[in-house]
């Protein structure tokens, strides 16, 4: 909670404000931010900070994000986009150092006049090939089309999503855990042709 004072508040209403805090049960810090003076409730039960708004100093009292989020959970954006973000651009890297430095096919030498090798499909692009290789030949737009829907898809989870952090995770993290080996499964049929 932040308690704000009125415009023109001194140290004498911070210190009335602070000890009727302290009969309260409550602690906080002062704070001075530009011309505007606030106290920051920093220990007791923040409810009764209710009961500072007939101090004559007293302004507002504005809740922070803390009763939310332990009602809720936290929000997708900002908290796990970050997390998720920096999980995707270690895996970006890593990719790109494996890409890099153990490309498949450096080590053959190409002999004068004959044609050089199919290229192969990398090993972390298997999954994908496995599905390629499901959708039927004709028309050829299937495929690429539905890697392109499940991109979207995966791209839009975060917008499809309307749970709070008070549902059992239970059955999501079992459709998580068979789309894992669903992949791995596509992962050998792709890397087997």
């Amino acid at each position: 909670m932040i308690v704000l004072l009125e415009r023109g508040a001194g140290d004498e209403e911070v210190r009335a404000v602070l000890a009727r805090m302290q009969s309260l049960g409550l602690a906080g810090t002062p704070l001075v931010a530009g011309s505007q003076r606030l106290i920051h409730v920093t220990s007791g039960r923040t409810r009764r900070a209710r009961h500072l708004l007939p101090e004559p100093a007293v302004r507002a009292i504005l809740p922070t994000s803390g009763p939310r989020v332990r009602r809720e959970g936290r929000r997708f954006y900002p908290f796990h986009a970050l997390c998720t973000s920096a999980a995707g651009l270690a895996l970006i890297g890593a990719l790109v150092l494996l890409a890099g430095f153990f490309p498949p096919g450096v080590s053959e030498t190409l002999a004068l006049g004959q044609p050089p090798p199919p290229p192969q499909w990398p090993w972390y692009l298997a999954p994908l090939r496995g599905l390629l290789e499901l959708a039927p030949e004709r028309p050829a737009w299937i495929g690429p089309s539905f890697l392109v829907l499940l991109g979207t898809l995966v791209l839009a989870l975060p917008l499809l999503d309307g749970s709070s952090g008070a549902r059992p995770r239970g059955p999501v993290r079992v459709l998580g855990m068979l789309a894992l080996v669903a992949l791995l499964v596509l992962g050998f049929v792709g890397g087997a042709s």
